[in-house]
């Protein structure tokens, strides 16, 4: 494959980062990386990026950069904080500044205003998909920002993404994406309430998931984490609780600043933190069910280990 012209940096290679890194690879640019963490650095490189000394080296060398980190706080370290980004730029024209972490809408408006003094261009992109998504370049990216730098973009968002959405101003993508997370969570929570019931009336549990799957009752969160991730053992999702309770938080912010009810964001929010304490930061978002399932009772467990 011909190499591209663009050169690409990628800061944050964790179990996200690295496959849309790598799929930037395949796609023939030419990719420098920098993670704090040596083993995921190594990891990149393996996968066919350069190595950069560190975030200035990245931001130097490249036209474009992605970023993939844990929260705003990072975020806002990376691009702000010294021997940052916006430090290394030094009014650098002609770049771009691509994040695709689930932030908050007002770090992605800090950063922008940071770097358009500078002379340089920012995206915020926050994508769904899963590790899954990210590794087969299948990811829906949500892009918030300027229209015509969106346009300038495209292509390289392409080798990461199948679909690739401008939701409004910067700020936008970083809500729709928390309001997207909350609608997952509480999906979930509603199927697995509907299943512990069924179960505990003495139901077959895969048959009222099949009757359920014909019905106004199917969704997304019934065929896909409770049919084929928890019963047919088809796998089970990468994205952790940590991630979860960070998306419902900023949801929960959300609706304080807009003066909206939060009754059932504010319990997805509970049922996560219960579950962040049961099982662990690292442990799974599925396990939400679970923790859905010890709040009910002593009974024996409906539901199979992760």
């Amino acid at each position: 494959m011909a190499t591209r012209q663009k050169r690409i940096g990628f800061i944050g290679t964790g179990a996200m980062g690295l496959p849309m890194m790598t799929n930037l690879v395949q796609a023939g640019y030419r990719v420098r990386a920098f993670d704090a963490d040596g083993v995921r650095l190594a990891a990149a490189e393996c996968a066919g990026a350069e190595r950069g000394a560190d975030v200035g080296d990245v931001a130097a060398s490249s036209e474009v950069v992605f970023l993939s980190l844990p929260d705003s706080r990072a975020v806002e370290e990376v691009v702000l904080g010294p021997g940052g980004i916006a430090e290394a730029l030094d009014e650098t024209l002609g770049f771009t500044l691509i994040d695709t972490t689930s932030s908050k809408a007002a770090t992605s408006e800090r950063v922008g205003a940071a770097l358009e003094a500078k002379g340089a261009k920012f995206l915020e992109a926050p994508v769904s998909g899963g590790v899954g998504g990210a590794r087969k370049g299948t990811l829906a990216v949500m892009v918030g920002g300027d229209e015509a730098v969106l346009a300038e973009n495209r292509e390289v968002l392409g080798a990461v993404g199948k679909s690739v959405i401008r939701a409004g101003a910067l700020g936008a993508a970083n809500i729709v994406k928390a309001l997207n997370n909350l609608l997952s969570a509480t999906s979930q929570l509603a199927v697995a309430e509907a299943a512990l019931l069924a179960a505990r009336a003495g139901l077959d549990l895969e048959t009222f998931a099949r009757v359920a799957e014909a019905t106004l009752g199917s969704s997304d969160a019934l065929r896909r984490k409770l049919v084929g991730n928890m019963l047919a053992r088809e796998g089970t999702s990468a994205f952790r609780l940590t991630l979860l309770y960070k998306d419902l938080a900023y949801a929960t912010e959300l609706a304080a600043k807009v003066k909206v009810p939060d009754l059932i964001a504010g319990l997805a929010r509970e049922v996560t933190a219960d579950a962040h304490q049961r099982f662990g930061a690292d442990a799974v978002a599925l396990n939400i069910i679970r923790a859905l399932e010890a709040w009910a009772s002593d009974e024996p467990r409906v539901f199979p280990e992760l």
